[in-house]
């Protein structure tokens, strides 16, 4: 499940960089309950916490989402340039 991935690599990531959920919530400006949600599987964040997240460790949306296992993954130039189903 995907709430299950993105809360143990959020988790991991925050853990490999030695830092708080404090630090972490200060970082990407959400309260340190935010973090302790996500991480524990209680709720998910707001799209954009999960993208300051992801600026914040330099990972890609795909990699906390599960959808990769690669961090920096970046979808081919292809790909890229889809238009969006509407």
């Amino acid at each position: 499940m995907v709430i299950e991935i993105l809360s143990a690599r959020v988790l991991y990531l925050r853990k490999s960089k030695k830092i708080t959920q404090t630090e972490l919530a200060d970082a990407v400006g959400v309260s340190q309950s935010c973090i302790k949600d996500l991480e524990t599987q209680y709720r998910f964040s707001k799209p954009d916490t999960i993208l300051a997240i992801a600026n914040y460790f330099n990972v890609s949306l795909d990699y906390l989402y599960g959808r990769t296992n690669n961090p920096t993954y970046q979808p081919d130039e292809e790909s890229a340039t889809l238009e969006p189903a509407i």
